[in-house]
């Protein structure tokens, strides 16, 4: 069972933490750090983030690290809290925008989503076991906290979804960022705008939806109110 565990353990790094990461999209900016008077370690626009979470995020962030043998330094530790504390924001952030546009998720999606995971699979078919065994051994989470993580998970890709279903590429677009790629793109794009008309107009789609995702971004940041209470928990010990 431990080699299964090691074989599939990125995999369920990946699959804790990866609704998080929006990957080229612009992070939040300053955050104010001060004594905190509720039991949180961040609170985004009003809305707490336990302690606990924070530190559940941090270790797996860490551990992943630790795996890719990448050294732990002073300057290391403080990255990854910085990357901890930025993915914990996004994450409040998309939730709330999720919920002022009614998304919800039933039960059902969340364990559907857990059964098509590869790192709860053996031959092809979900094995209850080795789920188990993921969250007490390796993750070392209770499965309320883990399907609750998943729920957010799935939500943030509900609303990532509909704001990218919301993107369209007119005839009129579409020909003119043919004829400048014509005019002006290399070998391969030239070959892929005349002879993968499809595939050319999906790139300048997901152009566009990454522009919008920046917008949107750009306009929830100036708006932003986080504050920070870490050193409170840290000057304890904790974490």
């Amino acid at each position: 069972m431990m080699k299964w565990l090691r074989k599939h353990r990125y995999t369920i790094f990946l699959i804790t933490v990866g609704g998080f990461l929006v990957g080229s999209f612009m992070g939040f900016g300053s955050y104010f750090f001060t004594q905190s008077p509720y039991d949180a370690a961040i609170v985004v626009n009003g809305d707490k983030i336990p302690y606990k979470r924070y530190v559940t995020r941090y270790h797996q962030y860490l551990n992943q690290r630790r795996d890719n043998n990448e050294p732990l330094n002073e300057e290391n530790i403080k990255r990854i809290k910085q990357e901890t504390l930025q993915d914990l924001v996004r994450e409040a952030v998309f939730l709330q925008e999720a919920d002022k546009y009614g998304l919800t998720v039933t039960d059902n999606e969340v364990a559907a989503y857990i059964q098509r995971s590869p790192a709860f699979q053996r031959d092809g078919q979900f094995d209850q076991g080795a789920y188990l065994q993921v969250l007490t051994q390796v993750l070392r989470i209770p499965a309320d906290e883990f399907e609750d993580d998943r729920r957010r998970e799935i939500k943030i890709q509900k609303l990532q979804a509909l704001m990218a279903s919301a993107v369209k590429v007119s005839n009129i677009e579409f020909n003119w960022q043919y004829q400048k790629r014509m005019a002006l793109g290399n070998a391969e794009e030239k070959k892929t705008a005349k002879d993968k008309p499809n595939e050319f107009r999906e790139q300048l789609r997901q152009e566009q939806v990454s522009h919008v995702f920046q917008e949107w971004l750009s306009q929830i940041n100036s708006q932003l109110k986080v504050k920070v209470y870490l050193d409170k928990w840290e000057g304890r010990g904790e974490g």
